[in-house]
C-alpha cells in the first residue's frame, strides 16, 4: 500500500496504523525482533496522524536500544541506521531524533556502500555524493547482471521485487527495458491460490495472488536477508502458510513503485490481498497482524466471510 497512490492514503491504510498505534507497547517497542526497525520505515511512509504517534513513542525506545556504533541492531548496525534516520526524516523529526540519540548515527550511514545506504544518505541526510552516483552506477550495473533472460532475479517474486527497488533506489529509471521486464515477469506470477499448496488458506476468493511453487527457495531468500525475522525457526511452516500474503505484497509494492499501479493485475491483486480483512466491520484489521494470523491459520477456523462487504470495492 505505501506505494500505491490512492491506498496510502486510504481508509484502509489509516485503520491499520490506527490499530497499530493501540499495539504499540509502552516502551515504545513494535516488535520482539529485529523487525522493529523495519515497521518504523514502513509506518513512516504513510502521512497519518497515528504514524507521528508510533515515531513519536518509539523515539525514547530508540535511545535506549542505540548501540555505541550509532546502529541499533547487532547484525545489522548500517541498515537498522538507514531505517531509523528515513523514518524520522521522512516526518520533519530528524533534528528530534539526532538530540535523543547517544551516539551520532551519521559516520555508520555514511560507511554503508548498498542501494539503502545511497538512498538514506540522498534522502534523509541531504547528501548528494559523487562518489555514490559512482556507486549507483557501479551497483545497478553489478544487478543488471544478474537478471535472467526471463526478468527475473534468481526466479523468485521476493528477489526481483528487491532488485527492481535497489535499482530504483540507484537512481534507474522505471521505464528502462531491465526494470519493465522485471515488473512483466512479476505480473506473470499472478494466479489464483492452489489449494494444494496452501490448504490452510482463507476461505475466500483469492484469484489475484502472486507467488511462484518455489516455496523453500522464497523462504530461504528472506530468511537470508532478515536473519533475525525467525523464518528458520520451527515456525517455517506457518511461515510457509503465509508467504502468498507476504509474497504478493511485495509484488505489488515493486510493481507501484515502478509506476504500474493502474494496471489491471495490480488492482486485482489489491482485491485480492485485501479480502483478507477479517469477520465484520469494512476495515477490520486485527487479523491483519501476522502472530495473528498465524495463530488462526494454526487452528484452522475459517475467520474470513467468503462475500465482501456491499460498496467495499477498491475500485
Amino acid at each position: 500500500m505505501s506505494y500505491h497512490p490512492y491506498h496510502r492514503r486510504g481508509k484502509v491504510a489509516r485503520a491499520y496504523w490506527s490499530f497499530v498505534t493501540g499495539w504499540q507497547r509502552d516502551d515504545g517497542s513494535l516488535h520482539t525482533r529485529g523487525g522493529q526497525w523495519h515497521l518504523i520505515e514502513l509506518a513512516s511512509r504513510f502521512r497519518f496522524r497515528s504514524v507521528r504517534e508510533i515515531l513519536r513513542k518509539c523515539l525514547p525506545y530508540a535511545a535506549r536500544k542505540q548501540r555505541e556504533d550509532g546502529g541499533f541492531q547487532a547484525d545489522c548496525a548500517a541498515e537498522s541506521a538507514c531505517l531509523v534516520l528515513l523514518a524520522y526524516a521522512r516526518h520533519g523529526r530528524l533534528g528530534a531524533l539526532l538530540n535523543a540519540l547517544h551516539y551520532d548515527p551519521a559516520p555508520l550511514v555514511m560507511s554503508l556502500h548498498t542501494p539503502l545506504g545511497i538512498k538514506t544518505r540522498s534522502e534523509a541526510l541531504g547528501e548528494a555524493r559523487r562518489e555514490d552516483r559512482q556507486r549507483a552506477r557501479h551497483l545497478s550495473r553489478r544487478l543488471l547482471r544478474r537478471q535472467r533472460r526471463d526478468g527475473s532475479w534468481e526466479g523468485l517474486v521476493v528477489a526481483t521485487a528487491q532488485s527492481l527497488h535497489d535499482l530504483l533506489d540507484c537512481g534507474v529509471m522505471p521505464e528502462e527495458p531491465p526494470m519493465r521486464r522485471g515488473c512483466e515477469w512479476l505480473l506473470a506470477q499472478q494466479r489464483p491460490l492452489d489449494p494444494k499448496l496452501f490448504p490452510a488458506a482463507p476461505r475466500v476468493p483469492l484469484n489475484s495472488m502472486f507467488y511462484t511453487e518455489r516455496l523453500p527457495e522464497e523462504a530461504q531468500f528472506e530468511a537470508a536477508r532478515h536473519p533475525e525475522s525467525g523464518w528458520q525457526t520451527k515456525r517455517q511452516v506457518s511461515c510457509v502458510d503465509l508467504l502468498p500474503i507476504y509474497l504478493t505484497g511485495a509484488a505489488l509494492a515493486a510493481l507501484c513503485r515502478c509506476g504500474l499501479s493502474d494496471r489491471p493485475e495490480v488492482r486485482a491483486g489489491f482485491d485480492s490481498l485485501l479480502a483478507i480483512r477479517g469477520p465484520g466491520g469494512r476495515y477490520y484489521t486485527d487479523h491483519w497482524c501476522a502472530c495473528n494470523v498465524r495463530r488462526w491459520l494454526r487452528r484452522g477456523v475459517p475467520k474470513f466471510d467468503a462475500q465482501p462487504m456491499a460498496g467495499s470495492r477498491l475500485y
